[in-house]
């Protein structure tokens, strides 16, 4: 199997909100047979709605659990992944 094929890919998207960062994590996580971890769904699970703020520090905490999970990810999952915000493997 070609090597460049078996590398782990990381893809960090970065933009205002609403401008289609997830949009394009999940077109490139299609084509690239990846995974896509989302900010936003790290947020959600972590904080309920009401204590949800979009602070900074909130921000920062929520892209360091995110990067914890790409790094922890099985190797077998290490394909491509996709940030949005966001992360793609």
């Amino acid at each position: 199997m070609n090597a460049a094929k078996n590398r782990t890919r990381f893809v960090i998207m970065a933009g205002l909100p609403g401008t289609g960062k997830t949009a394009l994590a999940e077109a490139l996580a299609q084509r690239l047979d990846g995974i896509v971890l989302s900010k936003d769904k790290v947020r959600a699970a972590l904080f309920p709605l009401g204590a949800i703020t979009y602070s900074s520090g909130q921000n920062d905490f929520c892209m360091s659990v995110l990067l914890m999970a790409a790094r922890c990810a099985p190797s077998y999952m290490r394909v491509n992944t996709s940030l949005s915000g966001t992360l793609f493997f």
